[in-house]
């Protein structure tokens, strides 16, 4: 959805990202930092769409995202741009990502609450999290706790709310 000057692409020397989703964000995190010149066209090229996130195992996706979020707070770092505004956003990102993929291994149907929780308490123990925590502002009470059963119920609540689109995964397998 986005064409860049090639030149633009060159200067930033995006070479050695080893990432398999997300490089685009990293790459707009340092273009759209004040080095370009943005403008819009109304036209859609293409609707591209093949299998998505819900192809790769929750727990895939969610070390992905963790990794992901590491480079971005990386890069914030690098461009002079970690403010509290930044920072705050890219926490709560990490958050969403971690209660969608909570979430999904619910409705797994050969996934057992149990072992969720545990994943979840094993998570919420790791390193991640000191990073993290700090930039929630005192929003997302049982992550920043490091709480497995409250965050847990949090996913439930999400689960909930997006039943229709997770029963449509679930069972059209898309």
């Amino acid at each position: 959805d986005k064409l860049y000057r090639r030149e633009l692409l060159l200067s930033l020397n995006l070479k050695g990202e080893t990432l398999f989703m997300g490089e685009d964000m990293l790459t707009n995190l340092r273009i759209f930092n004040g080095k370009a010149k943005i403008s819009w066209i109304d036209y859609i090229g293409y609707n591209w769409t093949t299998g998505g996130n819900s192809s790769k195992s929750a727990a895939v996706l969610w070390y992905a995202n963790k990794n992901l979020c590491n480079r971005c707070f990386e890069i914030l770092e690098e461009i002079n741009a970690s403010t509290a505004e930044n920072l705050h956003a890219l926490a709560c990102g990490a958050v969403n990502s971690f209660i969608y993929s909570i979430s999904q291994q619910l409705v797994n149907p050969f996934a057992s609450t149990r072992k969720c929780k545990e994943w979840i308490k094993a998570e919420l123990q790791s390193d991640f999290w000191d990073n993290i925590i700090p930039h929630l502002n005192g929003d997302h009470k049982a992550i920043a706790q490091r709480d497995a059963d409250g965050t847990l119920n949090i996913a439930r609540q999400h689960l909930n709310t997006h039943r229709l689109s997770f029963l449509a995964l679930k069972f059209l397998k898309l």
